[in-house]
């Protein structure tokens, strides 16, 4: 996989689970057939840490029951978002992937998302991560636009080296 593909994929993954909830939760938002242990975090409107770190500990735990090997949890770039690996087991990756969409949607979508958009960069925020890229970039001998957007730095991805995709690893446009 291309390192291009991999930062798409990365960035897709955040908008792609984004796109059929509504940009705000709330409890009037909440569909009806929400599991009860999502249902409770959410009934206030505001995911804490706390809630949201129970909710991918006990979806790993989930995984876990159904006989998966899963790494992690770890926290990620910026210290707010748990990561966590699921190793394909012998029924094939299409079984693993259901099994973890199970727990995923039993445990944690919902609270996911209400996180994400409770931490999600502001404009400050996002100007300052653009340059800190931009900089990483430049330091490992990429040339990169002086008023690089996001999707410039898309373009560029594709053609570093591994030493400069780790200014990518370690932004939270790209992992979260």
């Amino acid at each position: 996989m291309s390192h291009r593909t991999a930062a798409a994929l990365l960035c897709g993954v955040v908008v792609a689970g984004c796109a059929t909830v509504p940009p705000v939760v709330s409890s009037s938002t909440l569909p009806e057939g929400l599991p009860p242990f999502q249902r409770e975090i959410l009934a206030d409107g505001v995911v804490t840490f706390a809630e949201y770190e129970r909710a991918v500990f006990r979806t790993v735990q989930c995984i876990r029951e159904l006989g998966y090997h899963v790494d992690g949890p770890v926290l990620g770039a910026r210290g707010l978002f748990y990561e966590y690996w699921v190793t394909v087991g012998p029924e094939g990756s299409e079984a693993t992937s259901e099994a973890q969409d199970r727990c995923d949607a039993e445990y944690l979508a919902w609270v996911d998302f209400a996180w994400a958009k409770e931490n999600e960069l502001t404009g400050a925020e996002l100007e300052a991560e653009l340059e800190r890229l931009g900089t990483c970039l430049r330091e490992a001998g990429v040339e990169v636009p002086a008023e690089a957007t996001v999707d410039d730095f898309i373009e560029l991805v594709d053609g570093v080296d591994d030493e400069a995709f780790w200014c990518y690893l370690e932004s939270p446009l790209f992992t979260r």
